[in-house]
């Protein structure tokens, strides 16, 4: 066994579960992807990506809870033969060109705090200047107003990431 199997050697009870919200620079669609936590390390799992409008909180809220819940813990995997452009969210995108994926939009990670995910953390992409904004929230948040927090969050990243640029 190799590195973190030989440390994990089955599914823990509790684990830390893990999403990818993906939101648009401008005007667009929301997407958000399941993930695998492979003993701290995580990925984006194939086929796990979904879109929703961003007007609706509700809907945005609803559907990070749902891959939230669909985060699975699984130690093996081989990236080695996998591409960037493999990301599930790339893929669902519709850019053609990763360039033109990070310049549309702004990746969310979505991470509880530790295995009993009580507390959850928004983490923002890093700033020019290295800075990177987080927040939290709690097991107990109704879906609209999760929506409306990341929505809230995410316009306090542009506004500082043009600041930023500057």
């Amino acid at each position: 066994m190799r590195g973190v199997a030989r440390i994990i050697r089955r599914q823990p009870a509790k684990y830390v579960k893990w999403c990818d919200v993906h939101l648009p620079r401008g005007n667009g669609i929301a997407i958000v992807a399941s993930a695998f936590n492979h003993g701290g390390l995580f990925a984006e799992k194939q086929g796990g990506a979904s879109t929703c409008g961003t007007a609706s909180h509700q809907a945005l809220g609803d559907l990070i809870w749902h891959k939230l819940d669909e985060c699975e813990f699984q130690i093996h995997h081989n990236y080695s033969h996998q591409k960037k452009t493999d990301l599930p969210a790339f893929k669902v995108s519709k850019c053609k060109t990763l360039k033109e994926f990070d310049h549309e939009y702004a990746r969310y990670l979505v991470t509880g705090a530790n295995g009993y995910n009580i507390i959850f953390f928004f983490q923002s992409p890093d700033l020019p200047n290295q800075i990177r904004l987080e927040a939290s929230f709690s097991k107990g948040a109704e879906p609209s107003i999760l929506g409306a927090q990341l929505s809230g969050f995410h316009r306090s990243f542009l506004e500082a990431e043009a600041i930023a640029r500057k």
